[in-house]
């Protein structure tokens, strides 16, 4: 099985940001998800479509939290000051 590497770009917003704030900012991003035009630039670009919530996106971020900070914790990466 061939594995690669799936980026998830992300729109964030800061904690606490008013609920009909958020609502109106995932709106507007399924409308632009769910549009023909978007779908035309994902083929010309070659690129698969997936979306998340706010809730799901968080779940996926916590997620990747815990196993690339194993990783670079078990690598022993360290950042340059």
């Amino acid at each position: 099985m061939t594995k690669f590497l799936v980026t998830r770009p992300t729109f964030s917003c800061p904690k606490g940001i008013p609920e009909d704030v958020k609502k109106t900012l995932e709106k507007a991003f399924t409308n632009v998800i769910q549009s023909k035009a978007f779908a035309d630039y994902l083929i010309k670009i070659d690129a698969d479509l997936g979306y998340a919530d706010s809730i799901e996106t968080g779940k996926q971020i916590e997620e990747d939290y815990v196993k690339w900070g194993k990783i670079v914790k078990d690598l022993g990466v360290t950042a340059k000051p």
